[in-house]
């Protein structure tokens, strides 16, 4: 098995911290596509002036994101991210941090509710699960569509690869020309990602057998999985879990239940919020995130979120934090927010329906009011695409907010 310190080399190093720094880049406000060089990043980049441009605040943001990611503080080298300011510097420090305690990272989840939560992980558990996956997918070369600072991006663009012995090639901009599919390939995608592929390559999957896929981070819909399983070229592996998690289950046909990884050697039953539990060889349990349905002792079917959130785009979004929001300007009422009911094709999205505090108020005019609060205030997963305005919500019999239909009468 593949010891924790030989996981990281310094070309995925590279990879993960490049992510990493993007997307806290990304998270303070700063415009990604504007201000930060093209990737790949060599290594005399510097981080402050001339380079990605951090100013002493960004500096203390981003030696913190990787302190806590890669756990510095271990070997007392944290205070280096602070001092020597190229990226190849922050490279080196990170590797030989890593040799000296390669025994866990850090991942944060993709939530929106405020600071993303820390997710600590031991390093052999993240290996056994990816010697796992390796062993059943048995990949000749990476395509990876996804960032690799996240524990799904991880697991299968920088552990999966390391174990298997394999290349990784980065498809975010694009397959071609170097990530055209051939057989053998393992393309490591999400579901908005897989639907843009059946959009775009529709025509091509007939002339790519051999290929593999895996889809994780939100739920593939059926009617996307069907169409990407079609023709019988494509074997589609669909992973269930979570940043806390891990991995937990698999499956590779459309709508079937799924199974437990091997890693997850036993179960306890269900808790009393419709979790199931489950534990591991070396004791480590876990439950997962959602209410499910047990079918067999390693077997289950998912029911519904436990923490009411939607996934957007592989992001966990909170409708009722959303309509908070939405609440929250003084032109509005009352707000509910649902998840949009999919059409095909579409992406997953919120739509809302909003009360405002004038019966008399002038539509036109509050929708753009309103428009600019929300780009203000949520992120882009969060900003419902569909704004309609009522004189009242429509309730259940409990007096709760209830879904509406098309035709609902709007002012």
């Amino acid at each position: 098995m593949l010891l924790p310190r030989d996981a990281l080399d310094r070309s995925s190093l590279r990879r993960v911290v490049t992510d990493r720094i993007i997307a806290e880049w990304s998270a303070a406000g700063h415009d990604t596509a504007d201000t930060l060089p093209p990737v790949p990043w060599p290594d005399d980049l510097a981080i402050g002036a001339g380079g990605i441009g951090a100013d002493s605040l960004d500096l203390l943001r981003l030696a913190g994101s990787l302190n806590e990611m890669f756990h510095l503080h271990c070997s007392g080298l944290e205070d280096l991210l602070l001092a020597r300011r190229t990226l190849g510097d922050w490279l080196n420090i990170i590797l030989r941090s890593w040799a000296l305690h390669p025994e866990a990272i850090t991942f944060a989840t993709s939530g929106s509710t405020g600071t993303p939560k820390p997710c600590r992980h031991d390093m052999v558990a993240l290996l056994r699960e990816a010697g796992e996956h390796a062993h059943r997918l048995q990949p000749r070369r990476i395509l990876s569509a996804v960032p690799s600072h996240h524990i799904y991006g991880f697991l299968f663009t920088v552990l999966l690869p390391a174990i298997a012995g394999v290349d990784v090639v980065d498809i975010r901009s694009g397959l071609a020309p170097a990530g055209l599919p051939r057989a053998g390939d393992l393309l490591v995608s999400f579901p908005d990602h897989w639907r843009y592929l059946t959009q775009s390559w529709a025509q091509s999957w007939g002339s790519m057998p051999g290929i593999t896929g895996v889809s994780s981070t939100s739920p593939l819909p059926e009617d996307l999985a069907q169409r990407l399983r079609a023709d019988g070229h494509l074997r589609l592996v669909e992973i269930y879990g979570s940043s806390e998690t891990g991995g937990i289950g698999w499956r590779d046909t459309t709508g079937s239940p799924f199974t437990l990884l091997d890693i997850w050697s036993s179960t306890t039953g269900l808790t009393p919020d419709g979790a199931l539990q489950i534990a591991d060889a070396d004791g480590r349990t876990a439950l997962t995130p959602d209410v499910v349905e047990t079918l067999s002792p390693r077997t289950f079917r998912v029911l519904k979120r436990r923490d009411s959130a939607v996934q957007i785009g592989g992001i966990n979004v909170f409708p009722a934090r959303v309509a908070a929001v939405l609440e929250a300007h003084p032109a509005i009422a009352h707000a509910h927010v649902r998840l949009a009911q999919p059409i095909a094709r579409s992406h997953a999205h919120l739509k809302a329906l909003l009360v405002p505090s004038d019966p008399a108020a002038d539509i036109a005019s509050l929708r753009t009011t309103l428009q600019a609060w929300i780009n203000r205030s949520l992120t882009p997963p969060e900003r419902p695409h569909s704004l309609r305005f009522v004189p009242a919500l429509p309730l259940g019999p409990l007096g709760k907010p209830v879904d509406w239909p098309e035709d609902i009468a709007c002012l």
